[in-house]
């Protein structure tokens, strides 16, 4: 028989841009067999061998076994066909789905992280802000043991982790008004989180539109939570505010970016509205004028 019309395991394997072992290996596992062997051993294809390598290098790019893209050719049919490309394009959609979501988170993060350099440590300043919607973690008492705090925070982000999100929210923590009001603000506190990733049997807690007073400061603020007091209840009294809300830890620059604790920098935001004293009393001055 002339090898004229025959194409050699070199020959073959440019056709389909891969090397002569992928071929060889297609023939050992019986997915793409030569027409015939020489006397010398040597390989050689036809046209019908040719058709199986294209099906094989398509299937090959949609990450089928070469198992299942055996089933297929010993099987073909246009519904077993049309079966595959179905159950490839929802896989396909599901891909495109997380990616998208994981792009969004980055963008998050790349915003959060050009924003850094723009804060100005030390201020204080009053500002509007949306309601915002958080969930919970359980209570954690800095008296407890470093592992059932670490625990707790673990199972928190739990969700975070079998969802297809990328962490997105710095680490942030709620106060409650008395707590930090009655100097307990460096032992009892908890993990909050934005409500987009699995939220069941979570605690919920709604920080309300309106005036906030926001505080940037450097450093970690368990260190130094009761400067921080001091700062912001001079605050409030100079101003004739009161707390409305819970208190809000966030860092902003955290152990992903910083190299010790010293460089982080950390904002505390609360609502807060005039007391309803001063309001009388400039009414009455507005009113009626000394």
């Amino acid at each position: 028989m002339s090898n004229t019309n025959y194409f050699s395991v070199s020959e073959l394997a440019a056709l389909g841009n891969v090397s002569r072992q992928t071929i060889l290996y297609y023939d050992k596992h019986n997915l793409l067999k030569p027409n015939f062997i020489d006397s010398n051993g040597y390989r050689y294809y036809h046209f019908k061998e040719y058709l199986i390598l294209e099906i094989i290098l398509n299937f090959r790019k949609l990450g089928m076994s070469v198992d299942e893209i055996k089933a297929y050719i010993n099987e073909k049919s246009p519904e077993a066909l049309d079966n595959i490309l179905m159950n490839k394009a929802t896989e396909y959609e599901l891909t495109i789905k997380k990616l998208k979501c994981l792009l969004a988170d980055i963008e998050i993060v790349r915003t959060n992280l050009a924003a850094i350099n723009k804060y100005n440590v030390g201020s204080l300043t009053i500002h509007q802000q949306e309601q915002e919607i958080l969930i919970l973690s359980p209570l954690v008492d800095k008296k407890a043991p470093i592992k059932t705090r670490i625990k707790i925070l673990g199972n928190f982000n739990l969700p975070l982790y079998k969802s297809n999100h990328f962490k997105s929210c710095k680490v942030s923590w709620i106060i409650t008004a008395n707590d930090f009001l009655n100097g307990e603000c460096r032992k009892k506190r908890y993990y909050c989180s934005p409500t987009y990733v699995d939220s069941n049997n979570k605690k919920k807690i709604i920080l309300p539109a309106g005036n906030y007073l926001t505080y940037i400061f450097q450093g970690a603020f368990q260190p130094q939570a009761t400067k921080i007091y001091d700062i912001i209840t001079q605050y409030l009294h100079k101003q004739h505010l009161k707390i409305i809300s819970p208190i809000k830890i966030t860092t902003l620059k955290d152990f992903w970016t910083a190299k010790t604790r010293d460089d982080y920098i950390s904002m505390l935001s609360v609502a807060v509205e005039k007391e309803w004293k001063y309001l009388a009393y400039y009414y009455i001055l507005t009113c009626f004028p000394l």
